[in-house]
């Protein structure tokens, strides 16, 4: 029996509106956004980079970090491991260097973007899509204990319009 192909699968889709805003700004209203504080976050975070590097086909990994002070040398140590094994990893935050890792793609934010208060992880592959995505409360505790509103995703489509957004942003220098 021939196999029967769905054609809008394949088509285009416009991605205007995701290049425009920011990943957080991209979250509909039926999703359920949840608060907490930053050290909750960091194992959330640390878990989509694991699964990313055990998959069978190698995803992307594109991060947000707000600012380059949060790309701390345990994480320059990770992300340089993510770009060793993954097709294309990338770190964005307000002073990010062009190259912040061996082999990790970096873009400075202006810090009027909004996505410079917005720390976001996005996986993203052929049989894996998965998401971070937190917006940063702005108080003034101590940095394990500053709150964030957040999303955690597996919605390909989502996950997919985050990428897009950030990816945007990433220039071929």
């Amino acid at each position: 029996m021939p196999s029967v192909s769905a054609p809008e699968r394949f088509a285009a889709r416009p991605i205007g509106s995701a290049l425009a805003g920011s990943p957080y700004q991209l979250i509909g209203a039926d999703r359920q956004i949840r608060h907490a504080p930053k050290h909750l976050l960091v194992p959330v975070s640390k878990t989509l980079e694991l699964m990313a590097l055990e998959e069978r086909v190698p995803p992307l990994v594109l991060a947000a970090f707000e600012d380059v002070r949060f790309f701390r040398p345990s994480t320059v140590r990770r992300f340089t491991e993510l770009a060793v094994r993954l097709p294309f990893v990338a770190a964005l935050g307000v002073g990010m260097p062009s190259s912040p890792a061996p082999g990790v793609r970096g873009a400075a934010l202006s810090p009027q973007d909004p996505l410079a208060r917005e720390w976001t992880v996005v996986v993203l592959g052929a049989h894996m899509s998965a998401a971070l995505i937190a917006l940063d409360l702005g108080d003034d505790g101590a940095d394990p204990d500053r709150q964030f509103a957040f999303v955690v995703t597996y919605d390909r489509r989502l996950v997919t319009a985050a990428a897009q957004s950030m990816v945007g942003r990433v220039t071929t220098g």
